[in-house]
């Protein structure tokens, strides 16, 4: 129980740290979209979008990769480390300065020419913070992973928010916003290179090391590849051509108050995926078992959060006080992810066991085929939504949708846990049953933020009693979180983690 007890420090380091970035982001999108207005967060957005695809052409595997070879002790970390840090500053680099030079001299935009310069320097530092955070969480660094994204979520946030009310013109406020994501990643990056007692160290490393890494990372090259080419950046070109600046800042600020509710599973992902890469490679019959317990009330307590946006998106745009036109046309939008939320969270979770079962190679061909299907869904949908509700976000929302529900079907068919659908499904129903109390909960007045914030918070607390009466959650499966919600956070060990399936 010793060794569980400290696990589930471990988990709890992840789970106040995304809570902790829930509030920052909540803040940030509650007063941006306020004060850039939807043409300025459309700017912004195309800004950082254009420089997306150098991400996907330079971080190749990408943190993922260096998950997976750490965790499953195929790769020297050290030596994986300096060779991804070398490979995305030789070759990064100049790809940045010929993506900002080319749309320099196709967008006749000064102000967009400063924002592209800016991202740039944040792009980056991305790249290094984005592997120095996957090196602590390959060897469950979880206390130092926390603490690094909630001071650099703290730092960032506070300049963001701090140019919007000091600087006067629009231009400025935007700039301002920008550079936040400088300080952010600046924060992020210090904190998680200095852990204390395990700094990150860099090695002398040969050609053969680059060969085996780019080797490796082929499969997962394909994957985010493809991902990015059916992804929000694509998305962002297609609005910003077919549409307008306005209908892109719709959709990305849609896309940010959906991703206030994906803090969820993306701490399940990022506190499982080592493990179960681990289990996997030790004992399938724990990785098994591992899966069964994970996916279903990760699943479950998906529901709450669809509820809100189907029933009522209006009441949240209101709450936040966004400008006329944002709640003209975010609503439609919100309203549409939340009828699919239960189809993002199983692509999430079940992307997750291909790659701890070390089938990227599948998923990688799932994104390959999903990527010509969304980029025609998109363009089609968002011109004739253009033209009909003069909103050609809902279009591109509709298309991400789809394309989703057809990634989760060739997911599931690649899986090697046999039932865990069945059961999975089987949970949804039940938990379904217990929707009605947050349905209900859900339906009291939200004039302003503070009762948004309570009122969902109340629906989510009162869903997790109700989905245990209905069978939809066990109560061994939640038994862990008052421990998690006393004890403070604490590294510990992988086979501290082994515990988790065998208790």
């Amino acid at each position: 129980m010793k060794r569980s007890h400290l696990a589930i420090r471990s988990i709890a380091a992840i789970f106040i740290s995304q809570a902790w970035l829930w509030i920052l982001g909540l803040i940030e999108v509650a007063i941006l979209p306020r004060y850039l207005g939807s043409t300025g967060i459309g700017k912004l957005s195309f800004a950082g979008a254009v420089l997306s695809i150098a991400g996907v052409l330079v971080s190749f595997g990408g943190a993922t990769q260096i998950i997976r070879e750490v965790a499953s002790g195929q790769e020297d970390s050290d030596r994986l480390l300096t060779t991804v840090l070398i490979f995305r500053t030789l070759v990064g680099i100049p790809i940045i300065a010929a993506i900002c030079l080319v749309t320099h001299f196709l967008v006749h935009d000064r102000l967009i020419t400063i924002l592209l310069i800016i991202n740039a320097i944040a792009t980056y530092l991305t790249w290094l913070l984005d592997a120095a955070l996957a090196f602590r969480q390959a060897h469950t660094h979880f206390g130092n992973f926390a603490t690094s994204q909630m001071l650099a979520k703290t730092a960032g946030t506070a300049t963001r928010i701090g140019s919007v009310f000091t600087i006067a013109p629009l231009s400025g406020k935007m700039i301002g916003a920008a550079m936040g994501g400088v300080v952010q990643r600046l924060v992020g990056l210090t904190v998680a290179w200095t852990k204390r007692g395990s700094r990150l160290r860099l090695v002398r490393v040969h050609r053969a090391d680059f060969r085996r890494f780019l080797r490796a990372g082929s499969p997962y090259f394909l994957y985010s590849i493809s991902v990015w080419m059916y992804g929000t950046p694509t998305t962002t070109y297609m609005l910003c051509a077919f549409a307008s600046y306005a209908a892109n800042g719709w959709y990305v600020t849609s896309e940010r108050l959906l991703s206030l509710v994906f803090v969820i599973p993306s701490a399940i992902v990022s506190v499982m995926l080592p493990i179960l890469t681990r289990s996997f490679e030790k004992s399938p019959d724990d990785y098994t078992r591992l899966a069964f317990r994970v996916i279903s009330p990760g699943l479950v307590i998906a529901i709450p959060f669809a509820l809100l946006f189907i029933l009522r998106p209006e009441a949240i745009v209101y709450a936040l006080g966004y400008p006329r036109d944002f709640v003209q046309h975010v609503p439609a939008i919100l309203r549409i992810s939340g009828f699919f939320l239960l189809i993002r969270w199983s692509s999430m979770y079940y992307g997750m066991l291909l790659i701890a079962s070390n089938q990227v190679n599948k998923q990688a061909r799932v994104a390959l085929y999903a990527a010509p299907l969304n980029l025609i869904l998109t363009a089609i949908l968002i011109i004739l939504f253009q033209r009909w509700m003069d909103n050609g976000a809902v279009g591109g929302v509709i298309a991400a949708e789809l394309t989703e529900v057809f990634i989760v079907n060739i997911y599931i068919r690649y899986m090697k846990v046999p039932g865990l659908v069945r059961v999975n499904l089987k949970a949804i129903g039940r938990g379904l049953l217990a929707a009605v109390v947050p349905a209900l909960i859900l339906e009291l007045p939200m004039p302003n933020r503070i009762s948004l914030i309570g009122w969902v918070l109340l629906a989510v607390l009162a869903y997790i009693p109700a989905a245990i009466w209905a069978g939809a959650i066990r109560r061994d499966q939640v038994a862990p979180i008052f421990d998690i919600v006393r004890n403070r956070f604490r590294n510990t060990s992988a086979e501290d983690f082994t515990t988790i399936s065998q208790d």
